[in-house]
């Protein structure tokens, strides 16, 4: 029991320094921030569900008596219960024999998994959005605070533009570039949350690993595949992307947070054609730097993941993963 309570109190004050870094400024606060939940996926992980559940209660707790309750339910809400709920669904098996190894188990499929990152990053960005205002005029206007800083560097932009293309540099409006960046800063928001809650599971998982506690086989990532209802929310949530107030900015975030989702399950496509590729780590390398480098490729890998849904290049396809029922 003693060790129970003292694991929930290590992986909550290690998640609310984590959330709280982001208060002195510096660009590695930033990743702290964003990697908050990994504490409690190590705890859900590693300890079982109901120590990862004990810790994001001390530390919503904590944030509550030692700051205030808006902190502790914004905590609660974007650390808490992502962190502690995706490390629950990466150890929740179905029994299939007659004793609890790994090899009689059936495990949630990782595709489902991606689906709920997807799922709560959409609700994450939506509630930070919030976060600014209650209408859609005070959030668009906090955004425009939020670029303002850019706007002296607009200018210097637009002369190396003039040097590349001056008929474009000729058509240059730069609050119509900031209008731009504000439409689209929640798509921008929801990918963000969507990678950074991947990395932290992936990295829970590799450190519960490295201790030699993670009870489940490692899957194969690269037979990934998201849920068929996915790409109809997909196209739904795009729909009405073009909406205007709060509904529209509802429905980019989603749409940002389920192309993210698409993004990985293309680079899991792309691990899987490559296979008989001469070279093959050369071209993945490239790939992923070019990824990095150029928003526009991961536009293509995030299609390509979309292709794949739609007309299934992993051939022939892996048997289907079993699982409990959709939660």
């Amino acid at each position: 029991m003693i060790k129970f309570a003292t694991t929930a109190f290590a992986i909550a004050a290690a998640s609310v320094a984590m959330f709280l870094s982001l208060a002195s400024g510096s660009p590695l606060s930033i990743v702290l921030f964003l990697l908050a939940p990994l504490p409690l996926m190590v705890g859900a992980m590693g300890w079982g569900s109901y120590s990862g559940a004990l810790g994001a209660i001390l530390a919503v707790i904590t944030l509550a008596v030692v700051f205030d309750l808006s902190l502790a339910l914004y905590f609660l809400v974007t650390v808490a219960v992502p962190g502690w709920w995706l490390g629950h669904l990466a150890l929740l098996g179905e029994e299939t024999g007659p004793d609890r190894a790994p090899s009689s188990l059936t495990w949630y499929p990782v595709g489902r998994i991606l689906a709920w990152i997807a799922g709560l990053a959409g609700v994450i960005t939506l509630l930070a959005l919030l976060t600014l205002g209650t209408s859609a005029e005070d959030i668009t206007a906090g955004l425009h605070a939020g670029f303002k800083p850019l706007e002296p560097h607009l200018p210097a932009l637009r002369e190396k533009l003039q040097g590349i293309d001056p008929q474009a540099a000729g058509q240059w409006d730069e609050k119509a570039i900031l209008d731009m960046l504000v439409s689209f800063a929640p798509v921008a928001v929801a990918v963000a949350m969507s990678s950074s809650l991947t990395l932290s599971l992936w990295l829970s998982a590799r450190i519960t690993a490295g201790l030699g506690r993670l009870y489940r086989p490692w899957p194969d990532l690269r037979t990934t595949r998201l849920p068929a209802l996915t790409l109809v929310a997909l196209f739904a949530a795009a729909s009405f992307c073009f909406l205007d107030g709060l509904p529209g900015m509802a429905a980019r975030a989603a749409t940002g947070a389920i192309i993210a989702a698409y993004i990985l399950t293309g680079f899991a496509v792309l691990h899987t054609l490559t296979l008989e590729l001469s070279g093959r780590p050369f071209w993945l390398i490239a790939a992923y730097v070019i990824a990095v480098l150029f928003s526009w490729a991961l536009i293509a890998v995030g299609l390509l993941g979309i292709a794949d849904a739609l007309f299934s290049f992993r051939s022939p396809s892996p048997p289907p993963q079993k699982g409990p029922p959709p939660l």
